[in-house]
């Protein structure tokens, strides 16, 4: 999650996430987690 912080302020605009939402037991949540983060909503 920290990654994607960092890459959406480096520019990027697209995301590819792999091992931060595969195998999550609450998909919804992880992938609300990653869009916080892209979102420099959490640290």
């Amino acid at each position: 999650l920290k990654t994607a912080q960092l890459v959406v302020e480096a520019g990027a605009n697209v995301l590819v996430a792999g091992s931060a939402l595969f195998g999550k037991p609450d998909l919804g949540a992880a992938v609300r987690d990653l869009r916080e983060a892209a979102a420099g909503t959490r640290v």
